[in-house]
């Protein structure tokens, strides 16, 4: 094992600690199924440190093996169903807000599924969001220069 292998071991070991201590606590931020997912995604990133060390402890010789695959390549294998549980989990939950956040069908609250005839006045309508409106005075298409030169 050279240096620069086990320095490289040393910085993934270090970023999956990190990963797996900030997702469990952050976790905690949330409740129900989101909870659920982060911890999963934890227990996933804990996994993969273990799969760096495992690699770097029972590494195979390169040609050692007909199968490029060893026992130190198991614990990376293995987390891979866990960041499935935690995106299952997610969309569980996405799903789950969104059907509580939208209002009931028929409420004043609910989007109409086409606005009104003659609603759509397009001098009424307010500039998208992150747009600001013209000064007032300013008319659409024409520059000030122009009205100054007529």
């Amino acid at each position: 094992m050279s240096l620069a292998s086990q320095v490289g071991t040393a910085a993934g070991v270090l970023a999956a600690a990190g990963a797996t201590v900030s997702l469990w606590l952050g976790a905690e931020l949330y409740a129900g199924p989101s909870r659920r997912a982060y911890r999963w995604f934890a227990v996933a990133a804990a996994l993969w440190g273990a799969g760096l060390i495992a690699g770097q402890v029972l590494a195979v010789p390169a040609g050692a093996a007909a199968i490029p695959l060893s026992f130190g390549d198991l614990p990376s294998l293995l987390a891979l169903p866990f960041v499935a549980a935690g995106f299952a989990r997610l969309a569980a939950a996405g799903s789950r807000d969104a059907a509580a956040a939208r209002p009931p069908a028929g409420s004043r609250d609910a989007p109409l599924a086409r606005a009104p005839a003659g609603t759509q006045d397009a001098g009424l309508a307010s500039p998208p969001a992150g747009v600001r409106a013209p000064p007032r005075g300013v008319r659409k298409g024409v520059s000030r220069s122009l009205r100054s030169a007529s």
